[in-house]
């Protein structure tokens, strides 16, 4: 990968140093050109629909199978993380006395939207913080016969850690229970193919690691799944026979497709999802590997420096459990954080560790301006 002819794509990134990806993404200028495009086309007093927005959800759908290694009619089209969560769990078969298990320090989003079905009778258990992330053990030892769903992140969105969802997947496997996967802080910036994890449902937002714009996301449904996973919401966009020119619409019994686009409701945010389909371009262009391979190269700068400041490591790093993203503690995190931003370099601090995030764009000049505001702070 070229770093310099990629980074020309993010004109932003010469504003600061910007490290907070884990957060939200600089958007590249091939996003922002097609929605500005779209924003001038679509709202014209008189709206021609041009070929480039013909296949753009189909297309979208494909792009983000080939990021996954799924199949496109496992994918429906979302706003961000939680609606598709909530829509799967909410949609899933489930009956009193079920049980969802939820791993350790899991995003507020991740828990919430299983502890809401508690309603229901469903026994939600949420393991303990402990160690702040969950390994396959955990879910080993903490299976019950009527366990239903296993819930977890792909990456933990504080320190960085990535479940080996392959071990874990086999587990759910065996003990009959589905694999729920929050992927939001994986995607784009480590690889994942969810048949070889026996991933049954996962759902991402576009704005981090995929570079795209707030009001993109989706969700994953294993074709094992689709046929037992009711929607729980109605969309009048995904019913079979609907006329897709909407020339008559009226009288159409409500059957939904058989993919996954039953879980797609109402009408998408189209101006966002023409900016999602440019990102994810670029990234599979680059390849996810690749794209890996350069975050990784980059903490490596960082870890060697931390390594000598009075910080600890927050973020595992043994084989396969590191991501894109490197959290370390120290005495004021609050105040390094401030003095970080003075510099013009943007982190984020969370659980009260500051949490670095690089992407493709990113530079190993920018991890040694990082390196040096940190030794000038801890001197």
């Amino acid at each position: 990968m070229d770093v310099r002819t990629v980074r020309s794509q993010f004109p932003a990134a010469e504003e600061c140093v910007f490290l907070n990806n884990a957060s939200r993404s600089i958007l590249p200028a091939s996003c922002i050109e097609a929605m500005n495009r779209s924003a001038e086309i679509c709202h014209r007093t008189v709206f021609q629909r041009l070929p480039e927005y013909e296949n753009l959800l189909p297309d979208l759908r494909s792009q983000i199978a080939e990021l996954i290694s799924s199949s496109s009619d496992e994918i429906a089209l979302s706003w961000n993380t939680s609606i598709p969560l909530n829509t799967a769990a909410q949609s899933f078969p489930l009956e009193p006395g079920d049980r969802i298990l939820v791993g350790r320090s899991e995003f507020p989003a991740n828990v919430y939207v299983w502890e809401n079905l508690a309603r229901k009778g469903v026994e939600v258990t949420v393991l303990p913080p402990g160690r702040g992330y969950t390994t396959a053990d955990d879910i080993r030892n903490s299976l019950h016969a009527r366990t239903k769903i296993v819930a977890l992140s792909f990456v933990s969105f504080h320190n960085g850690y990535r479940a080996d969802l392959e071990e874990i997947g086999e587990i759910c496997r065996s003990a009959g229970a589905v694999l729920a996967v929050d992927g939001i802080q994986g995607l784009g910036a480590v690889e994942l193919n969810v048949k070889a994890c026996n991933v049954g449902i996962l759902a991402s937002g576009g704005q981090k690691w995929l570079l795209a714009p707030f009001g993109t996301g989706f969700l994953y449904c294993s074709r094992e799944l689709l046929g037992s996973v009711w929607p729980c919401f109605a969309g009048w966009l995904t019913v079979k026979g609907v006329d897709p020119q909407h020339k008559s619409i009226l009288g159409v019994p409500f059957e939904p497709v058989d993919d996954a686009r039953r879980f797609e409701v109402g009408t998408l945010a189209f101006h966002d999802l023409v900016g999602f389909r440019e990102s994810l371009k670029l990234i599979l262009s680059v390849g996810v590997k690749e794209i890996e391979r350069h975050i990784f190269e980059l903490l490596d700068i960082l870890i060697e420096e931390l390594e000598n400041l009075p910080v600890t490591i927050q973020s595992p790093l043994g084989p396969g459990q590191r991501s894109g993203i490197l959290a370390f503690a120290c005495d004021d995190a609050t105040s390094l954080k401030e003095s970080l931003s003075r510099e013009s370099i943007v982190v984020a601090e969370r659980e009260g560790a500051i949490r670095v995030s690089p992407h493709l764009y990113n530079t190993s000049e920018e991890i040694e301006k990082l390196c040096r505001a940190l030794r000038d702070f801890f001197r």
